[in-house]
């Protein structure tokens, strides 16, 4: 519809798509996506080094988030645990082991599940998890005050979403590296693939490979702070310059 659209506009009409096309990207004026999706470079590709987020001028505590706050001694760690999703799966005991490692250390811990974290991790965290930690399986406290709140910041691997929120606080980041199931062993291989059907694939290992490189993340035991620009900003910037060609 859009392109027809389009068509008839005699062109005027610009088409953005965010996320991954599944298509041919030159059907569109401009393709903003982030690396996990298999999109070819091209001059109307924009790759964002982190997801967009709704995050950025981080919301005060209100008084019953700032009395829950008060008890947990600095430094803080939140440690943000997704669950499983295509191709990867996340085990008990791996953020189980992640608790008692970032516990060990002088501070306190705070633990966040979310709506996709299995039973069976939920309940391996409240057995690591030591009196000085906090387990967040609610929406009291909020995410974002969270988030402000932490000194450091740890996020397990399948959620990009969470690692660019996190990122984005300008606060140390530590990635919690998640593991292939049977499918993705099979679909995706052990290396991210550069050629051939499967190199169609979504992969996350793409995305994590990126911000290791560019010091975007560390790990569990060396996180790492960055500076990035809202990406929300950088697509922004991007699509006025597209319709700055409508003169």
């Amino acid at each position: 519809v859009a392109r027809w659209i389009k068509r008839q506009n005699r062109g005027r009409t610009k088409l953005v798509r965010i996320g991954h096309p599944r298509i041919e990207p030159k059907l569109f004026d401009l393709v903003v996506t982030t690396r996990q999706y298999p999109v070819p470079a091209g001059d109307n590709v924009l790759l964002l080094p982190l997801a967009m987020s709704r995050y950025s001028a981080p919301p005060q505590p209100s008084a019953e988030e700032a009395q829950w706050l008060a008890g947990l001694p600095a430094p803080r760690r939140l440690l943000a645990v997704g669950g499983a999703t295509k191709y990867w799966s996340l085990s008990p005991e791996r953020v189980a082991g992640a608790v008692e490692a970032l516990q060990r250390r002088d501070g306190s811990l705070i633990v966040v599940t979310s709506r996709r974290t299995d039973p069976a991790v939920t309940d391996a965290i409240r057995t690591a998890l030591a009196p000085k930690g906090r387990l967040v399986d609610a929406a009291f406290p909020r995410f974002p005050v969270l988030l402000d709140q932490a000194d450091a910041i740890f996020v397990t691997g399948d959620s990009v979403s969470m690692l660019s929120e996190a990122i984005l606080t300008g606060k140390p980041v530590g990635l919690l590296p998640i593991e292939q199931d049977e499918k993705g062993r099979k679909k995706l291989g052990d290396e991210p693939r550069q050629a051939g059907a499967d190199a169609r694939r979504r992969d996350l290992r793409r995305f994590w490979n990126y911000l290791a490189e560019a010091k975007l993340v560390g790990s569990i035991d060396q996180p790492v702070a960055a500076k990035v620009e809202n990406p929300v900003a950088t697509a922004a910037r991007a699509v006025n310059r597209l319709l700055g060609d409508l003169g």
